[in-house]
């Protein structure tokens, strides 16, 4: 944890808006896009290494019936897995999770969620808040131990996520949400 008590940290958290728990203040709305939380990257290294994990036992028992399909060549066999296994490895775990998070950013403005993500392909993401039916905070067991939380947006169409949030920023987040959805509603 980052050693803040819960005031500190919402007050270092950047400016989502003021939640819809106070009536009496208005919602200031975004001017730049926010990024994650930085702990992000170590929760994705770990997702990396559980999965490389995984991806390493397939490739392993895949490569047991090469040794008898090219026994002259088991060498080959063992170096070619092995290597696969060391590329996903250091992809998954070293490459991937802080190009990841440089990238990812999202801005709540007066109608409408915006989100990017993607190096490859980048994604920009719309959600219009009238169409908003329900917004979510998510925690899962690996991102319980470091103290983040996901919001997930559902629409009737779909459900979008901003991963890694921490727990303040999430609140906020989705009472601002929640709070701009249902003034858009209200207004057509």
């Amino acid at each position: 944890m980052s050693g803040l008590d819960e005031d500190e940290e919402s007050a270092t958290d950047p400016g989502i808006g003021e939640a819809a728990t106070h009536p009496d203040r208005t919602i200031d709305l975004d001017q730049e896009l926010h990024p994650l939380d930085p702990r992000a990257v170590t929760l994705w290294r770990i997702g990396g290494a559980i999965s490389t994990i995984i991806w390493s036992g397939i490739t392993a028992m895949s490569a047991v019936p090469m040794f008898y399909l090219f026994s002259d060549h088991w060498p080959w066999v063992v170096a070619g897995a092995l290597g696969l296994i060391l590329i996903n490895a250091v992809a998954r775990i070293a490459v991937i999770p802080p190009i990841r998070y440089r990238l990812w950013r999202y801005q709540l403005r007066e109608d409408q969620l915006f989100l990017q993500r993607g190096f490859l392909v980048i994604r920009r993401t719309l959600i219009p808040l009238i169409r908003v039916q329900n917004v979510d905070t998510v925690q899962g067991p690996i991102a319980r131990r470091f103290g983040l939380w996901s919001v997930v947006v559902f629409t009737a169409a779909n459900a979008q996520s901003i991963p890694a949030l921490s727990k303040s920023q999430a609140d906020t987040l989705r009472e601002s949400i929640a709070e701009l959805a249902r003034r858009a509603r209200d207004e057509a």
